[in-house]
Protein backbone atom coordinates (compact mmCIF):
# COMPACT_ATOMS: atom_id res chain seq x y z
CA UNK A 1 0.00 0.00 0.00
CA UNK A 2 2.72 2.10 1.00
CA UNK A 3 4.67 1.35 -2.48
CA UNK A 4 2.01 2.71 -4.34
CA UNK A 5 1.31 5.57 -2.27
CA UNK A 6 4.85 6.63 -2.90
CA UNK A 7 4.40 6.04 -6.92
CA UNK A 8 1.25 8.62 -6.60
CA UNK A 9 3.40 10.88 -4.87
CA UNK A 10 6.31 11.22 -7.53
CA UNK A 11 3.47 10.80 -10.20
CA UNK A 12 2.12 14.04 -8.99
CA UNK A 13 5.29 15.41 -9.03
CA UNK A 14 5.93 14.30 -12.49
CA UNK A 15 2.45 16.11 -13.49
CA UNK A 16 3.44 19.58 -11.66
CA UNK A 17 6.89 19.43 -13.55
CA UNK A 18 4.79 19.30 -16.78
CA UNK A 19 3.15 22.69 -15.57
CA UNK A 20 5.96 24.20 -14.46
CA UNK A 21 5.84 28.01 -15.72
CA UNK A 22 7.30 30.75 -16.73
CA UNK A 23 8.74 29.23 -20.29
CA UNK A 24 11.67 31.07 -21.45
CA UNK A 25 10.50 29.81 -24.87
CA UNK A 26 7.83 32.33 -25.37
CA UNK A 27 10.33 35.02 -26.13
CA UNK A 28 10.80 33.00 -29.10
CA UNK A 29 7.22 34.64 -30.22
CA UNK A 30 8.58 37.97 -30.70
CA UNK A 31 11.00 37.17 -33.52
CA UNK A 32 11.62 40.51 -33.62
CA UNK A 33 12.48 41.10 -30.23
CA UNK A 34 15.11 37.39 -30.84
CA UNK A 35 16.40 39.28 -33.79
CA UNK A 36 17.32 42.60 -31.96
CA UNK A 37 19.13 40.61 -29.13
CA UNK A 38 21.12 38.44 -30.99
CA UNK A 39 22.24 41.76 -33.27
CA UNK A 40 22.85 43.61 -30.22
CA UNK A 41 25.21 40.81 -28.47
CA UNK A 42 27.13 40.68 -31.67
CA UNK A 43 27.37 44.69 -32.15
CA UNK A 44 28.70 45.04 -28.94
CA UNK A 45 31.41 42.04 -28.96
CA UNK A 46 32.38 43.48 -31.99
CA UNK A 47 32.37 46.85 -31.04
CA UNK A 48 34.42 46.19 -27.71
CA UNK A 49 37.03 44.09 -29.48
CA UNK A 50 38.31 46.27 -32.70
CA UNK A 51 36.58 49.59 -31.85
CA UNK A 52 36.18 50.53 -27.85
CA UNK A 53 35.89 53.74 -28.77
CA UNK A 54 32.71 54.21 -30.27
CA UNK A 55 31.21 52.35 -27.03
CA UNK A 56 32.84 55.22 -24.91
CA UNK A 57 30.63 57.62 -26.15
CA UNK A 58 27.64 56.14 -24.08
CA UNK A 59 29.70 54.41 -21.63
CA UNK A 60 31.89 57.10 -19.90
CA UNK A 61 29.16 59.45 -19.08
CA UNK A 62 27.31 56.69 -17.46
CA UNK A 63 30.01 55.11 -15.53
CA UNK A 64 31.12 58.72 -14.59
CA UNK A 65 27.67 59.54 -13.35
CA UNK A 66 26.80 56.26 -11.20
CA UNK A 67 30.70 55.41 -9.78
CA UNK A 68 31.04 57.34 -6.04
CA UNK A 69 27.05 57.84 -5.77
CA UNK A 70 25.32 55.34 -2.53
CA UNK A 71 27.56 53.31 -0.16
CA UNK A 72 30.43 51.30 -1.54
CA UNK A 73 29.35 48.32 1.37
CA UNK A 74 25.94 47.97 -0.27
CA UNK A 75 26.93 48.10 -4.01
CA UNK A 76 29.53 45.38 -3.41
CA UNK A 77 26.63 43.57 -1.01
CA UNK A 78 24.48 43.52 -4.08
CA UNK A 79 27.14 43.11 -6.14
CA UNK A 80 27.38 39.08 -4.09
CA UNK A 81 24.63 38.22 -5.88
CA UNK A 82 26.32 37.72 -9.15
CA UNK A 83 29.53 36.08 -7.50
CA UNK A 84 29.82 32.20 -7.20
CA UNK A 85 29.82 32.59 -3.15
CA UNK A 86 26.47 32.37 -3.65
CA UNK A 87 24.99 30.89 -7.56
CA UNK A 88 27.23 28.31 -7.13
CA UNK A 89 25.84 27.09 -3.62
CA UNK A 90 22.23 28.18 -4.54
CA UNK A 91 23.04 25.77 -7.76
CA UNK A 92 24.06 22.73 -5.64
CA UNK A 93 21.26 22.84 -3.60
CA UNK A 94 18.72 23.43 -6.24
CA UNK A 95 19.63 20.58 -8.36
CA UNK A 96 19.37 18.67 -5.52
CA UNK A 97 16.26 19.19 -3.83
CA UNK A 98 15.21 19.59 -7.22
CA UNK A 99 16.02 16.09 -8.32
CA UNK A 100 12.67 13.89 -7.42
CA UNK A 101 10.47 16.78 -8.51
CA UNK A 102 12.15 17.56 -11.98
CA UNK A 103 14.85 16.58 -13.15
CA UNK A 104 14.86 18.73 -16.50
CA UNK A 105 14.91 21.89 -13.52
CA UNK A 106 17.40 20.25 -11.29
CA UNK A 107 19.76 19.69 -14.43
CA UNK A 108 19.40 22.99 -15.56
CA UNK A 109 20.77 24.82 -13.03
CA UNK A 110 24.57 23.29 -12.43
CA UNK A 111 24.81 23.08 -16.28
CA UNK A 112 23.05 26.76 -17.12
CA UNK A 113 25.83 28.08 -14.85
CA UNK A 114 28.75 25.96 -16.06
CA UNK A 115 27.93 27.35 -19.42
CA UNK A 116 27.97 30.69 -18.68
CA UNK A 117 31.21 30.89 -17.25
CA UNK A 118 33.02 29.41 -19.93
CA UNK A 119 31.12 31.63 -22.33
CA UNK A 120 31.71 34.71 -20.03
CA UNK A 121 35.77 33.45 -19.73
CA UNK A 122 36.16 32.54 -23.94
CA UNK A 123 34.74 36.09 -24.32
CA UNK A 124 36.71 37.81 -22.23
CA UNK A 125 40.09 36.22 -23.59
CA UNK A 126 38.88 36.75 -27.12
CA UNK A 127 37.79 40.22 -26.35
CA UNK A 128 40.15 41.33 -23.95
CA UNK A 129 38.52 44.73 -23.22
CA UNK A 130 40.31 47.04 -20.93
CA UNK A 131 38.57 47.45 -17.45
CA UNK A 132 37.74 50.98 -16.34
CA UNK A 133 40.75 52.72 -13.87
CA UNK A 134 41.00 52.35 -10.32
CA UNK A 135 38.06 49.49 -10.14
CA UNK A 136 36.87 49.11 -6.00
CA UNK A 137 36.11 45.31 -6.57
CA UNK A 138 38.09 42.54 -7.12
CA UNK A 139 38.72 41.74 -10.73
CA UNK A 140 39.75 39.26 -12.90
CA UNK A 141 40.40 38.27 -16.84
CA UNK A 142 39.07 41.46 -19.19
CA UNK A 143 36.15 43.53 -18.93
CA UNK A 144 33.96 42.10 -21.56
CA UNK A 145 31.38 40.61 -20.93
CA UNK A 146 29.90 40.88 -17.34
CA UNK A 147 30.53 38.05 -15.49
CA UNK A 148 28.35 39.06 -12.67
CA UNK A 149 25.52 40.06 -14.78
CA UNK A 150 25.69 36.89 -17.02
CA UNK A 151 25.26 34.73 -13.73
CA UNK A 152 22.92 37.00 -12.23
CA UNK A 153 20.67 36.78 -14.97
CA UNK A 154 20.96 32.95 -15.26
CA UNK A 155 20.43 32.82 -11.06
CA UNK A 156 17.74 35.08 -10.70
CA UNK A 157 16.20 34.10 -13.90
CA UNK A 158 15.62 30.34 -12.89
CA UNK A 159 14.72 31.26 -9.31
CA UNK A 160 10.98 31.78 -10.39
CA UNK A 161 10.15 28.67 -11.94
CA UNK A 162 12.27 26.98 -8.80
CA UNK A 163 10.38 28.57 -6.22
CA UNK A 164 6.60 27.95 -8.05
CA UNK A 165 7.59 24.30 -8.38
CA UNK A 166 8.37 23.92 -4.71
CA UNK A 167 5.48 26.32 -3.22
CA UNK A 168 2.57 25.33 -5.79
CA UNK A 169 1.52 28.46 -5.44
CA UNK A 170 1.24 30.21 -8.89
CA UNK A 171 1.13 33.69 -7.51
CA UNK A 172 4.78 33.49 -7.00
CA UNK A 173 5.94 33.56 -10.40
CA UNK A 174 4.22 36.84 -10.68
CA UNK A 175 6.21 38.30 -7.29
CA UNK A 176 9.35 37.08 -7.73
CA UNK A 177 10.01 37.43 -11.47
CA UNK A 178 9.82 41.10 -11.27
CA UNK A 179 11.70 40.99 -8.16
CA UNK A 180 14.58 38.97 -9.78
CA UNK A 181 14.57 41.74 -12.48
CA UNK A 182 15.34 44.29 -10.78
CA UNK A 183 18.05 42.06 -9.05
CA UNK A 184 19.59 42.12 -12.44
CA UNK A 185 19.37 45.85 -12.57
CA UNK A 186 21.18 45.85 -9.76
CA UNK A 187 23.64 43.70 -9.55
CA UNK A 188 24.57 45.40 -12.92
CA UNK A 189 24.43 48.90 -11.84
CA UNK A 190 26.80 48.16 -8.67
CA UNK A 191 29.48 46.57 -11.16
CA UNK A 192 29.56 49.91 -13.13
CA UNK A 193 29.62 51.95 -9.48
CA UNK A 194 32.36 49.76 -8.42
CA UNK A 195 34.39 50.46 -11.21
CA UNK A 196 34.97 46.95 -11.99
CA UNK A 197 32.68 47.31 -15.70
CA UNK A 198 31.54 49.76 -17.98
CA UNK A 199 27.62 49.96 -18.91
CA UNK A 200 28.36 48.02 -22.44
CA UNK A 201 29.64 44.89 -20.53
CA UNK A 202 26.95 44.65 -18.61
CA UNK A 203 23.89 45.17 -20.99
CA UNK A 204 25.88 42.27 -22.97
CA UNK A 205 26.16 40.39 -19.72
CA UNK A 206 22.24 40.46 -19.19
CA UNK A 207 21.62 39.67 -22.92
CA UNK A 208 24.39 36.49 -23.23
CA UNK A 209 22.16 35.12 -20.01
CA UNK A 210 18.68 35.37 -21.23
CA UNK A 211 19.58 33.80 -24.21
CA UNK A 212 21.22 31.18 -22.57
CA UNK A 213 18.06 30.50 -20.55
CA UNK A 214 15.95 30.74 -23.74
CA UNK A 215 18.69 27.95 -25.07
CA UNK A 216 18.23 25.88 -22.41
CA UNK A 217 14.18 25.62 -22.11
CA UNK A 218 14.81 24.32 -25.71
CA UNK A 219 17.04 21.81 -24.75
CA UNK A 220 13.93 20.51 -22.53
CA UNK A 221 11.65 21.15 -25.74
CA UNK A 222 13.23 18.65 -28.19
CA UNK A 223 14.19 16.12 -25.30
CA UNK A 224 10.12 15.99 -24.36
CA UNK A 225 9.67 15.75 -28.53
CA UNK A 226 12.68 12.97 -28.31
CA UNK A 227 14.90 14.39 -31.13
CA UNK A 228 17.53 14.29 -28.08
CA UNK A 229 16.36 10.57 -27.09
CA UNK A 230 19.09 10.85 -24.07
CA UNK A 231 17.74 13.36 -22.31
CA UNK A 232 14.10 12.50 -22.69
CA UNK A 233 15.19 9.63 -20.40
CA UNK A 234 15.96 11.94 -17.69
CA UNK A 235 12.36 11.90 -16.02
CA UNK A 236 10.78 13.80 -14.66
CA UNK A 237 11.58 16.19 -16.84
CA UNK A 238 8.76 17.67 -19.10
CA UNK A 239 7.43 21.00 -18.95
CA UNK A 240 3.87 20.89 -20.73
CA UNK A 241 4.12 22.82 -24.01
CA UNK A 242 1.87 25.50 -24.63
Amino acid sequence: MRAMTDVATMARAMDFCSSTLPRPRHLLRLRRTVILVAVAVGLLTLAAAFAPGTLAVVDEPISDWLRGRGSMDWWRHLSDYGSSRVYVPVAVLAAIVLWNRCRSLALTWPVLIAVGSVVNVVLKVLVDRERPDDPLAGVALAAYPSGHAIHATLFLGLLPPTIYLLTRRAWTVWMTGPLAALMVVGVGASRVALGAHWPTDVVSGVLIGVALLVAADLTVELAEERRLPHLANLKPSRWRRS
